[in-house]
């Protein structure tokens, strides 16, 4: 089973995310997941995981968005990449501070 970084069937881009070549699907998944985490919308790691599935890409790319708001001491999550086993009690990530 292949994976392909492109969603032929995805409309709602907005015109920020384009750029010469138009937006990659990993590009639009991990602006979404920055906003999602920093306005709260998201706090677990079921919600990071419902977000991969509904862009279509791995768990593995979530990694340096997490990394990034860590970094910049806005989240806090014990884990780096969200994992699939223990999704019935995913673990939270708790937002330090909103931007």
């Amino acid at each position: 089973m292949g994976e392909a970084d492109f969603d032929i069937n995805r409309e709602n881009f907005r015109p920020d995310q384009l750029h010469l070549f138009g937006p990659t699907k990993v590009k639009a998944f991990e602006r979404d997941l920055e906003d999602s985490l920093r306005s709260g919308r998201i706090g677990d790691e079921a919600g990071i995981v419902r977000l991969c599935f509904e862009h279509g890409v791995r768990r593995q790319h979530a990694a340096p968005v997490l990394a990034k708001l860590k970094r910049d001491r806005l989240i806090a999550a014990d884990f780096r990449v969200p994992q699939l086993a223990g999704l019935d009690s995913p673990r939270r990530v708790q937002l330090l501070r909103k931007s």
